[in-house]
C-alpha cells in the first residue's frame, strides 16, 4: 500500500488540467492541499525551479505538489536542455518532478528561493539539485538509499527521520520509502510520522498522512473489510458486501492522472474475462461530477464509482486506509483483505491467481 501523495502522475499529454480553486487535505501520493493565493504578490512570494540536463534537448516534464504550493497538475517545457519554472508561494512546500520515464524527483521549496537542478537524463539517480538545506539533504539520503538493500532502506529512513525530523524532508521520506512499498511497516510508519508531527504541529498534510497511517496499521492485509457506507455518483449506496461471493477490488482514481485511467482499463479487461467472478467498485477524487462523469464516460467504466468532492478529506479514504491516486484493496472470496495498492501488473496476476484458486 502506498501512502502519499500522490501515488506519482505518470506518462506524458494525458492529463486533465483544471482550474481549480480549492482542494482539501492531502496527499499521494500521495496528495494536493490547496493554498489560498493572495491578491497581491511580490518576489519573496516566488519560488523557482531552474534546470539543464543532458540528453534530454527538449520535451515536457509534469509537476504537482504533495502539501499545498500548487492547485493543480501543471507542465514544465525543457528547451535546449533548460527549462524554469516559477510559482507563487506563502509557506514551504514539496513539489514532485515526474519524467518521461516515470521517475518522480522530489524538489523542497521556500517562498522568495530558487532551486537549481542539473542532471543527465539518462541517469537521473546522480541528479544534483542545489538551493537549500532541505534539498542537500534529500540528495544525500537518495544516494545512501541507491546503495542500500531492500530490507535495511526503513531502518535508513528511519535514522534519517529520528535525526531530522523537524525537515520537511521526513514525511516525503517516510512516504515513498517506507509506505509505497509492497509490504509497508506501518507501525514504524506511525512511529516516525508521531515524532515528525511533534516537531511540525502546524503541518496538515503530516497530520493526515499520520491519521491515514494508523488506520492502515490497525487494518492491514489479512484482515477483514471493514463496514463502510458509500455513495456512488448514481444515488446507490454501497456497502461492504459489494463483493459477496467474489473477488472484489476497490480502486481509487481521478481525471488528471494518467496511471488511473491505465489502471481502469486494465480492469475492465480482468472484469470482462472473468465475468461474475470479479466485482469492482471506484472512488474518485476528482474535485467536481462532472470530472468524474467525463472520466467514467471516456474511460468507458462500467462499475460504481464513488464520489463525494472532499478530495483528500473524504471520510471514504479513511474508513479504508486508502489515500494514494491509483490506490487499491483487493478483497479475496470470505472479505478479507488480501493486497493493497498492487501495480497493474501485480493486480492482475494476483486477481487471476485468486479467481482460479
Amino acid at each position: 500500500m502506498y501512502i502519499c501523495v500522490l501515488n506519482p502522475l505518470y506518462e506524458l499529454g494525458m492529463y486533465v488540467k483544471k482550474n481549480i480553486s480549492s482542494l482539501g487535505g492531502l496527499l499521494l501520493l500521495l496528495s494536493l492541499t490547496i493554498l489560498t493565493l493572495g491578491s497581491c504578490s511580490s518576489d519573496t512570494d516566488k519560488f523557482s525551479i531552474e534546470g539543464r540536463f543532458m540528453n534530454f534537448n527538449r520535451g515536457e516534464l509534469y509537476v504537482y505538489s504533495i502539501d499545498g504550493g500548487l492547485n493543480a497538475l501543471d507542465t514544465i517545457t525543457v528547451q535546449d536542455g533548460r527549462f524554469r519554472f516559477e510559482t507563487m508561494l506563502s509557506a514551504p512546500a514539496t513539489f514532485v518532478i515526474v519524467f518521461p520515464n516515470f521517475t518522480e524527483v522530489p524538489i523542497f521549496g521556500e517562498p522568495g528561493k530558487s532551486v537549481n537542478i542539473k542532471a543527465d537524463a539518462s541517469n537521473l539517480r546522480e541528479m544534483e539539485i542545489k538551493g537549500s538545506k532541505d534539498n542537500k539533504m534529500m540528495n544525500g539520503l537518495r544516494r545512501e538509499l541507491v546503495m542500500t538493500a531492500p530490507p535495511e532502506v526503513t531502518k535508513k529512513v528511519a535514522t534519517f527521520v529520528e535525526e531530522n525530523p523537524a525537515s520537511i524532508v521526513c514525511h516525503y521520506a517516510v512516504s515513498k520509502y517506507i509506505l509505497r512499498v509492497p509490504n509497508p511497516n506501518y507501525k514504524e510508519a506511525v512511529r516516525l510520522l508521531t515524532l515528525i508531527s511533534k516537531e511540525r504541529p502546524t503541518d496538515k498534510y503530516v497530520k493526515i498522512l499520520k491519521n491515514q497511517t494508523e488506520v492502515l496499521a490497525a487494518c492491514p492485509a489479512g484482515e477483514r473489510l471493514p463496514e463502510f457506507f458509500l455513495r456512488a455518483r448514481s444515488g446507490k449506496t454501497i456497502k461492504k458486501d459489494f463483493c459477496k461471493g467474489k473477488i472484489g477490488i476497490i480502486t481509487v482514481g481521478a481525471s488528471w492522472d494518467y496511471e488511473s485511467a491505465r489502471t481502469q482499463q486494465r480492469l475492465i479487461s480482468l472484469q470482462e474475462k472473468y465475468k461474475d467472478k470479479i466485482a469492482v467498485l471506484g472512488i474518485s477524487l476528482d474535485v467536481s461530477k462532472k470530472q468524474v462523469d467525463d472520466f467514467v464516460k471516456n474511460n468507458n467504466i462500467p462499475w460504481q464509482v464513488c464520489w463525494d468532492g472532499l478530495v483528500w478529506e473524504s471520510p471514504m479514504l479513511r474508513t479504508l486506509g486508502l489515500s494514494n491516486v491509483d490506490d487499491n484493496i483487493i478483497i479475496g472470496w470470505h472479505g478479507t483483505i488480501a493486497y493493497r495498492n498492487l501495480s497493474a501488473d501485480n493486480m492482475e496476476e494476483q486477481v487471476t491467481k485468486m479467481v482460479n484458486n
